[in-house]
């Protein structure tokens, strides 16, 4: 504050002398500043606390205190919503406010989100925009959803109430907009749990018509000039249960549309012998070639492979490596489903090629 009692005299001689210099806002002394929050009640600061903020830099462009404030109030802005961090900038902006002679705004300043740790969320420990989440197919609704929890105690709605339900997670975004009360945002930070998120992004898949879960998917999945649209809802409805996100869904039905590269090891079923894998898919071969296609459906065939599997120690002799070769990975759907989705030809092929593998 060495400039703060410059005479106008000292001023002007340094303007004149080319000095450079800075316009800083001029804090009154001994002044209580107090103003309403929303979230934390009514806060005071004492301005003998704060220091005499710069507001237009040297090279003449605004700080973004001076910046933000004016901004709002040509945007009319009537609440200003911002996290806990920007608590001790607001006497600073009330006091502009002022000075300026506009009207305040009511302000309402929110928890941090926070790591598991409780740390603070940041870039250094994972991914903090939403862009980030909605690349790896997180749902815009599930991402509304689940944020709008965080520090926020919804209560029942009367539609909740209704229903005599003691407890609601799930929110429409209408009933967000009817819900909704800063009053009630928890003051302590909020833990960003992902397993939590993942959770409500599945609620929110397993809502999708065929259609909607098609085509909110198409953009993770390869190629699909191979398949039907009817071929590629089934197999995204047998992953949409287990998935938590459409990026997760997009890599787990991969294999059908390029069978990944994979270790003859993968086709055997504990102890077998080669020669008993080889046995074991060329039995499975016989019966797709032996099943005409009106019959080739998952359910037909489970029929078929289950009767056969009768004919071997246990079922896993044929149904492992048979699974194992149309899916080139060690967890996968029922190899019934993938037979009736892949169809004869390939399925016929990927079994020709894993027999190959141990020949």
């Amino acid at each position: 504050r060495r400039c703060r009692k410059l005479s106008k005299e000292e001023i002007e001689k340094k303007l004149e002398s080319g000095a450079p210099y800075v316009i800083r806002m001029k804090i009154p002394q001994g002044r209580k500043i107090e103003f309403d929050d929303i979230v934390r009640g009514k806060i005071s600061y004492n301005s003998d606390e704060l220091d005499d903020q710069v507001l237009l830099k040297s090279d003449g462009y605004p700080t973004y205190h001076l910046a933000v404030v004016v901004d709002d109030h040509l945007m009319q802005i009537s609440h200003v919503t911002r996290t806990e961090e920007w608590l001790p900038s607001t006497p600073k902006h009330i006091l502009l406010y002022e000075y300026l002679g506009w009207e305040i705004p009511r302000f309402a300043h929110l928890p941090l989100l926070l790591n598991t740790d409780k740390t603070k969320m940041s870039k250094r420990k994972g991914d903090v925009a939403v862009e980030d989440y909605i690349k790896k197919g997180y749902l815009p609704q599930a991402m509304i959803n689940y944020l709008a929890l965080l520090g926020w105690n919804p209560g029942l709605s009367p539609e909740v109430l209704a229903k005599g339900e003691h407890e609601q997670e799930m929110f429409s975004m209408q009933e967000l907009i009817r819900n909704f009360d800063l009053h009630k945002v928890h003051k302590a930070g909020a833990v960003f749990d992902i397993e939590k998120l993942n959770w409500f992004n599945s609620q929110y898949l397993r809502k999708f018509s065929d259609e909607e879960l098609l085509e909110k998917t198409r953009p993770y999945l390869p190629n699909t000039k191979d398949f039907s649209n009817e071929q590629i809802i089934r197999m995204l409805n047998l992953e949409k249960e287990r998935s938590a996100t459409l990026a997760a869904i997009g890599e787990s039905v991969k294999f059908y549309f390029n069978l990944p590269e994979y270790e003859s090891s993968l086709l055997k079923w504990k102890d077998m012998a080669d020669s008993d894998i080889k046995k074991s898919l060329e039995t499975s071969r016989e019966i797709i070639s032996q099943t005409d296609e009106q019959s080739f459906t998952s359910q037909k065939l489970s029929e078929v492979f289950l009767e056969k599997a009768k004919g071997f120690k246990n079922r896993g002799e044929l149904l492992w490596p048979l699974r194992a070769s149309l899916s080139g990975q060690k967890f996968s759907p029922p190899p019934f489903d993938i037979l009736e989705i892949l169809g004869k030809g390939k399925s016929s092929e990927r079994i020709n090629a894993a027999i190959e593998k141990i020949s």
